[in-house]
């Protein structure tokens, strides 16, 4: 029998002023708003060529109102599924995610946002392969929380562990969870790092 298998993108709806909000101190909101709307896109196409290799389900939780706007950045021959974001803060909203999907009956979730420039097919891949000997999967971001993060559905009633009274948004994010987990609950992919100050702009562009 098929594993199933979703992705889901956490993502806001580009409007200027609402995204990118540390990096629009240092260029302005509109160039905020054109890094954030690059950066989404080259998600989205990622996230489509999983599908075709993997038929990966695909889940847009999205935060903000006008989604008919951000339509043009989804193929939308790939199915992709959106749902609001729904919870206080993003610990809340992502666990809440997690377990809507477990509740579908997806063996193999993985969630990523819209802010990591070096995301690739085969980071995606990885994450999902690890799946398959670990509970949980982690791709470490180098502010101290993660790009990504995956579960399965052997830590159903576990959820908590990853999501509940954790200081999500802040550089002591991933160890606080790792804290929680035991040595074989977890496998964590390289490294990446993710866009929110016109420094990690200034990195990104030195590195591409």
């Amino acid at each position: 029998m098929e594993t199933l298998e979703a992705l889901g993108l956490f993502f806001k709806i580009p409007e200027k002023g609402k995204v990118k909000t540390r990096l629009a101190k240092d260029v302005g909101e509109e160039r905020a708003l054109e890094i954030y709307k690059e950066l989404l896109w080259k998600t989205v196409k990622i996230s489509e060529h999983l599908f075709l290799q993997r038929r990966i389900k695909l889940f847009g939780f999205y935060e903000g109102e006008r989604l008919a706007r951000i339509k043009k950045f989804f193929n939308l021959n790939f199915n992709w599924n959106f749902l609001p974001q729904k919870g206080k803060g993003l610990g809340e909203r992502l666990k809440r995610a997690g377990e809507l999907l477990l509740n579908f009956g997806f063996e193999r979730i993985v969630f990523i946002g819209a802010d990591c420039p070096f995301l690739s097919l085969d980071y995606l891949k990885s994450a999902f392969e690890r799946l398959k000997d670990y509970p949980v999967v982690f791709g470490p971001s180098e502010d101290g929380g993660y790009v990504l993060l995956g579960f399965n559905f052997l830590f159903k009633n576990r959820l908590f562990l990853l999501f509940d009274y954790l200081p999500f948004e802040t550089t002591k994010l991933l160890d606080k969870t790792l804290e929680r987990l035991k040595p074989e609950d977890f496998s964590l992919l390289p490294t990446l790092f993710d866009i929110d100050t016109f420094e990690d702009f200034q990195k990104y562009l030195k590195l591409t």
